[in-house]
């Protein structure tokens, strides 16, 4: 669980992250470069663009914030649920201790009542029961250590599940309260890519006006790009992307890199069961 608190923590300052992938602000190079191949914008658009970084900024504090009260939520879940296992195993150990002293004070008693009719009858019959006893307390401590690994199991998996909707429902929040989240992604997309020349941006019906916004800006700031197709997909959900280059496809879609992150997760509970 250790690892999984590790992952949870990435730092979140310049960048939205989602799973290992970064949503990168542009950099002055690129605003450089717009401005260097002819962008006309009067001193009111310049005044937009820098009260709309600045809203941004605040949106990514914002979700920084979130994160934090989750990973609180996410620590006081894990205590509880530790203080819940010890708590039964204190309670079984006590249960089995008493009866352990039950079965000591019977076995005398029994040893005693039967030195009249036999000692030996009485001591093997006294035995029998002190051994039931016996076997009783040590299954009561067997039942309590499996319950306590089973809770604990369990506890464990509702976190990471805890996390997960959590993290899945600022995502899809940050996506209804920000409409450039989706173009940001291509962007910085667009940015990783080795061969951009010919580009095929494959998007849902919700952000094609978005992006078809872009379209300049993305000719603009990447210089390399030639030619560039926006296409709508049926069936693709706002935040599905899929951008075909001549070097293949790439998948930045908020749906992928969740599965992502989902698998990451998954490896990290099968690591700590080794």
């Amino acid at each position: 669980m250790a690892k999984l608190i590790k992952f949870d923590r990435v730092e979140m300052q310049k960048a939205f992250v989602i799973g290992n992938k970064e949503v990168k602000n542009e950099n002055k190079e690129s605003a450089h470069t717009i401005r260097s191949v002819g962008y006309t914008g009067n001193n009111d658009d310049k005044d937009y663009d820098k009260v709309d970084e600045n809203e941004h900024k605040v949106k990514i504090e914002k979700l920084e914030q979130l994160r934090i009260k989750l990973q609180k939520e996410t620590d006081e879940i894990k205590e509880n649920a530790n203080q819940l296992s010890d708590n039964i195993i204190q309670d079984a150990n006590s249960r089995a201790i008493q009866i352990i002293q039950d079965a000591t004070e019977k076995a005398k008693d029994i040893l005693s009542e039967k030195e009249q009719e036999g000692y030996q009858n009485g001591y093997n019959e006294a035995m029998q029961k002190y051994e039931s006893l016996l076997k009783e307390a040590k299954s009561i401590l067997d039942d309590a250590e499996e319950y306590r690994n089973n809770v604990f199991k369990n506890q464990e998996k509702e976190i990471v599940n805890l996390v997960l909707q959590c993290v899945s429902k600022i995502i899809r929040q940050k996506m209804s309260d920000e409409d450039t989240l989706v173009t940001n992604i291509i962007m910085s997309s667009i940015e990783d890519l080795n061969s951009r020349k010919k580009l095929l941006v494959k998007i849902s019906r919700e952000d094609f006006e978005e992006t078809t916004m872009i379209r300049n800006k993305i000719l603009a700031t990447f210089p390399g790009v030639k030619d560039i197709e926006i296409k709508i997909v049926d069936g693709y959900l706002s935040g599905d992307i899929e951008i075909e280059s001549e070097d293949g496809t790439v998948n930045p879609s908020i749906k992928a890199q969740f599965i992502k992150l989902r698998e990451e997760f998954s490896k990290l509970l099968e690591g700590d069961k080794e």
